[in-house]
């Protein structure tokens, strides 16, 4: 989903001022909250909830996966909260 397609389906779920969203992490992340799971996209090297449903769970991983494969043994997520 880009940008707008996101804005449009947070207000679906009553999210205020999704204009407000520049970033799609945050709103994602808002959507998250909203749909009563945790804010974790993009915020793990690794699923915080592997056999959770989530929505987000693919594009989430293949973020990932592409940031490992640019830096073999370092992750870009290293250090954030939820990090193993």
């Amino acid at each position: 989903m880009d940008l707008d397609d996101l804005q449009e389906y947070a207000s679906t779920l009553g999210i205020q001022s999704t204009r407000k969203f520049s970033d799609r992490v945050e709103l994602i992340r808002t959507i998250q909250l909203a749909s009563g799971h945790e804010a974790c996209f993009h915020s793990s090297p690794v699923c915080v909830f592997p056999n959770a449903r989530c929505e987000w769970e693919s594009e989430c991983i293949n973020v990932i996966d592409t940031a490992a494969k640019i830096q073999p043994g370092k992750h870009a997520y290293a250090g954030l909260r939820g990090s193993r």
